[in-house]
């Protein structure tokens, strides 16, 4: 996977509305307009200081770098397109319960 760069292709993404919710993250998909399937993670300053966000990025991208090592979730990953939204109470959760929160949010993309 690689990391969405250009603004064009956000706004795809986000155009296709498409989306996924949970309490602690918000899934927007599409399909892949590259070879390689696209991801980005997107905390935005309602998190807290860049210090929070930066750790609540680390924390995501390190949950799912763990789950692609489980090759439903893999499969999953490289169908789509995917931007990941950090919300508020993302914080404040263990890593346990926040893996189970992704394992839920793929499991429900079509």
């Amino acid at each position: 996977m690689v990391p969405v760069s250009k603004q064009a292709h956000f706004k795809f993404i986000f155009n296709q509305q498409t989306y996924f919710d949970n309490r602690y993250l918000r899934l927007f998909v599409s399909d892949p307009q590259g070879v390689n399937p696209a991801y980005a993670v997107i905390a935005s300053k309602k998190l807290g200081s860049a210090v929070c966000r930066n750790r609540a990025k680390r924390q995501l991208k390190e949950l799912l770098r763990r789950l692609s090592k489980d090759q439903r979730c893999l499969d999953k990953m490289m169908q789509y397109d995917c931007i990941w939204i950090i919300k508020r109470r993302f914080l404040g959760a263990s890593f346990s319960l926040l893996q189970d929160s992704i394992l839920n949010l793929m499991q429900r993309v079509r």
